[in-house]
């Protein structure tokens, strides 16, 4: 009856097979809510800027901020930068400093002098572009999670197939054990005997198929430890001892 060790040491193997694949099915989980909850690391944002446009009309221009001087300046087009004669500007005034409040607020209320516009048939405009933001802490939180998770669904296939694997053989030694049990049963006269390997047989007869269960498990262990000890006793012919097995 050396199939009960054996099943003995596979039962120990699926059992600590069996925990495992529980823990990895829950980092898996706890990973894949992860990965969803930072999946749009990326994501298109609407913002506003200024662009240029080719128009009709000469207007006066900034040139170290985007914004208008002067829509339609009237004065003859007055090439290159820091002509005095853009003082004649309405933005200007006759004075050094342009008085467009646009171009003030672009400067942190510092207008801009008379050497800093130009003429041009543009005119600045603000605009709406859609625009590509990536989310950096996001991106590497996803990727590991995806990374981190699809070594872990590698593990649970392998340690699903030795499961299935060593199930299998378990089920044979139970199998054979049931053939010894039947066969002892037919060929010992003594009662008490007998009424062990009843329990073996009670035990065996029950199927094994939830062995992934934890509760399975414990009930299984519990059976495989009795016979071992029912071994024990029945390989000792002078064993006074009884056993006694709580069935369920």
């Amino acid at each position: 009856m050396t199939n009960i060790a054996r099943i003995q040491i596979q039962l120990n193997i699926i059992t600590e097979l069996a925990e495992k694949l529980d823990a990895a099915k829950k980092n898996s989980s706890k990973l894949d809510s992860q990965a969803k909850a930072n999946k749009n690391w990326k994501k298109n944002q609407v913002i506003q800027m200024p662009e240029q446009i080719v128009v009709s009309y000469k207007n006066t221009l900034c040139s170290i901020h985007s914004c208008n001087c002067h829509i339609k300046c009237q004065l003859q087009y007055i090439e290159g930068m820091g002509s005095t004669e853009f003082k004649r500007c309405a933005a200007f005034g006759s004075q050094d400093i342009c008085s467009n409040h646009v171009c003030a607020e672009f400067r942190n209320n510092t207008k801009c002098t008379f050497e800093h516009p130009y003429h041009d048939y543009k005119e600045w405009r603000t605009t709406e572009k859609t625009v590509e933001v990536v989310y950096d802490d996001m991106q590497q939180l996803y990727h590991a999670s995806v990374t981190e998770k699809q070594m872990l669904d590698v593990e649970i296939d392998h340690n699903k197939g030795r499961i299935a694997f060593i199930k299998h053989a378990s089920e044979m030694a139970l199998i054979e054990l049931l053939e010894e049990c039947r066969d002892m049963v037919q060929k010992v006269k003594g009662f008490n005997l007998i009424a062990y390997i009843d329990v073996v047989l009670e035990a065996l007869n029950k199927n094994i198929e939830d062995i992934q269960d934890v509760v399975r498990r414990v009930e299984l262990k519990a059976k495989v430890d009795f016979f071992m000890a029912l071994l024990i006793n029945l390989q000792n012919s002078q064993s006074s001892n009884r056993l006694t097995y709580s069935r369920r």
